[in-house]
């Protein structure tokens, strides 16, 4: 376990986040900028480990990300969905996005772990101001391949989507 937490954002030179309105499911299921019937309003910073933030450093697209782990390897595979060795997550975002996703550049913020609290999403939260200890905005090839993900361009996210719940495959979605 790392000493950190990360947030992808925009770039910024004040390094102190304070925390925002969200709307979310009183299970951390699901969370959102936008008033959500059945949501919660809450006031929040979120921030996740390093593994988790992977989802995140994609712009703000339609994303849906599968963890390549002993649970999902024998589904993934009988959907024909290979990966290169050492690969943790395979993210699929549509196709009519890659421009945007390609020439993405994200902003990682690294925070000491003190001052948030674990929520069952697998994200950290705080409700005060927290400062980040550092900042880095990488080209995305280089994000994918520090975090070990795979794009996998679609062409109809209901499809995969489907395909996935099909074989009980959990996934995440982000929009």
């Amino acid at each position: 376990m790392s000493d950190f937490l990360y947030k992808v954002s925009e770039p910024r030179e004040d390094l102190t986040f304070v925390p925002s309105r969200f709307w979310r499911t009183e299970d951390w299921t699901s969370s959102s900028t936008r008033i959500r019937e059945g949501h919660i309003e809450d006031t929040l910073l979120y921030a996740a480990e390093f593994d988790e933030v992977n989802i995140h450093l994609l712009p703000k697209v339609w994303r849906l990300r599968v963890w390549v782990d002993g649970h999902n390897v024998e589904q993934l595979r009988r959907l024909n969905l290979d990966w290169r060795p050492g690969c943790r997550a395979l993210i699929f975002c549509r196709a009519q996005d890659r421009e945007a996703i390609e020439t993405f550049r994200p902003t990682i913020f690294r925070f000491p772990r003190e001052g948030f609290e674990p929520v069952p999403s697998n994200e950290f939260v705080s409700r005060s101001p927290q400062a980040a200890v550092g900042a880095e905005t990488i080209g995305m090839l280089e994000a994918l391949e520090r975090w070990r993900v795979e794009l996998r361009y679609v062409e109809d996210r209901d499809e995969i989507t489907s395909l996935l719940r099909g074989e009980d495959i959990s996934f995440s979605v982000q929009t």
